[in-house]
C-alpha cells in the first residue's frame, strides 16, 4: 500500500510540474504573427528575447490563438486561417488551413479544442470545426453586417466588437446556429473587448456614439440587457486586455499626445494606474503575463516591465520584419 502512495504521490507531483504554472516561466515561448511569417520567440529572459523558430507564409498575420499544439493564424489578405503545429518550436509545421468567407480578423478556441470561433472584416463570425486539424470546416455562422474587430468566448458565449453595430453578445451553444443575445452601444467602432464576471469593457476608436474613443464598461449580468456603466475618455482605443484585477488598453493617441499602453484598475468606473507612451512606440496588441506586458509592435516584440504601473520599464526590443500585428504566449 506505502508502495503505491508513493507511487501516486510521484506521479501527481510529476504532473504538477508540467502545468502551465504562472509563478515561473521557465521555458516560455511568445508567438507573433508577422510578415508572411510566424515567428516564435524564446522570452524565458524577458531581457534577451531569443528567435528560436520561424514558419515562412503565404501571407502575413492578423489575430493569433494557440490551444494545445496548435497556433491559428488569420491571414491579412487571403480568407483563409492557418492551422500550424508548433509542438517542435524550432520547426513549425503548417498542417492545414480552413476557408473563411472573407478575411479573418481574431480567433478563439473553444475549451474543448475542437471549434474556433473566427471574426471576419465583412461577415461577422464564423465557426470552424478544427477537430481533425488538416480538415477544417466551417460548420456556422453569425452575420453581424459588417467588420468584426474583436472576440472574447466565456464558456458557450461570445462576445463580439464590431466597427459599426458595437457589442453583441451571441450564444453559440449550437455551433450551426449562434443566437444573437444582447447588443448594445449601436454606432460606437469597437475595436476589442474583455471580461471578468459580470463585467465587459470595450475599446473604441469613436463614430457615432463617442467621437474620439475610450474604455466603455458594460455590466452584462442579464445578457439580454447589457447595461452600459461608465464612459472612460481615451482617444482612439485599440486593443483592451483584463489580467490580475487590472486593464490594459492600446491607443494610437491624437494630434495632441502620444499613443501607448495604459493600465486601469479594473472596475465599473476604472481608475488610471500609469501610462506608458513615449514618442514612437506604436503597439498593436498586448498579452500580460507575470508583471510583463508582451506588445506587438510596429518595429517587433517590445517586453515591458508592468510591476510598478506608475513606473513602466522597456525591457527589450526584437525587431522583425515590417513589426508584429499580434502575440500570445505560452509554455513550451
Amino acid at each position: 500500500m506505502k508502495k503505491l502512495f508513493f507511487l501516486f504521490a510521484s506521479v501527481l507531483l510529476f504532473l504538477t510540474a508540467c502545468e502551465d504554472n504562472d509563478d515561473t516561466d521557465t521555458g516560455l515561448l511568445a508567438y507573433c504573427a508577422t510578415f508572411r511569417a510566424l515567428s516564435i520567440i524564446d522570452v524565458t529572459d524577458p531581457e534577451r528575447p531569443i528567435e528560436v523558430g520561424r514558419l515562412e507564409l503565404e501571407d502575413s498575420g492578423m489575430g493569433l490563438a494557440l490551444k494545445g499544439r496548435y497556433i491559428y493564424f488569420m491571414a491579412y489578405n487571403q480568407p483563409e486561417m492557418y492551422i500550424i503545429d508548433v509542438d517542435d518550436d524550432e520547426n513549425p509545421v503548417l498542417v492545414g488551413t480552413a476557408t473563411l468567407p472573407s478575411s479573418g480578423v481574431e480567433v478563439a478556441i473553444s475549451e474543448s479544442g475542437y471549434y474556433a470561433f473566427v471574426t471576419t472584416d465583412d461577415h461577422g463570425m464564423c465557426v470552424i470545426d478544427i477537430s481533425i486539424p488538416e480538415t477544417p470546416s466551417e460548420v456556422g455562422r453569425f452575420e453581424t453586417g459588417s467588420y468584426v474587430n474583436g472576440i472574447y468566448l466565456d464558456g458557450e458565449t461570445v462576445y463580439l466588437a464590431d466597427a459599426n453595430s458595437g457589442l453583441f453578445i451571441v450564444d453559440v451553444t449550437d455551433k450551426h446556429s449562434p443566437v444573437s443575445i444582447g447588443n448594445t452601444i449601436p454606432g460606437s467602432s469597437v475595436n476589442s473587448v474583455t471580461k471578468d464576471g459580470d463585467l465587459v469593457w470595450l475599446a473604441t476608436t469613436g463614430r457615432d456614439y463617442d467621437l474620439y474613443g475610450g474604455i466603455h464598461t458594460v455590466d452584462v449580468s442579464d445578457p439580454e440587457n447589457p447595461e452600459e456603466l461608465t464612459y472612460t475618455d481615451l482617444s482612439d482605443c485599440i486593443d483592451v486586455e483584463y489580467a490580475d484585477g487590472n486593464l490594459y488598453v492600446l491607443n494610437w493617441g491624437s494630434m495632441w499626445e502620444n499613443g501607448g499602453l495604459h493600465i486601469f484598475a479594473a472596475g465599473e468606473d476604472p481608475v488610471l494606474l500609469g501610462s506608458y507612451t513615449p514618442s514612437g512606440f506604436s503597439p498593436n496588441q498586448v498579452k500580460v503575463r507575470n508583471n510583463l506586458a508582451y506588445c506587438a509592435e510596429n518595429d517587433g516584440l517590445i517586453i515591458l516591465d508592468i510591476s510598478d504601473p506608475t513606473a513602466i520599464v522597456q525591457l527589450s526590443l526584437l525587431e522583425l520584419t515590417v513589426g508584429a500585428q499580434d502575440v500570445v504566449v505560452g509554455r513550451r
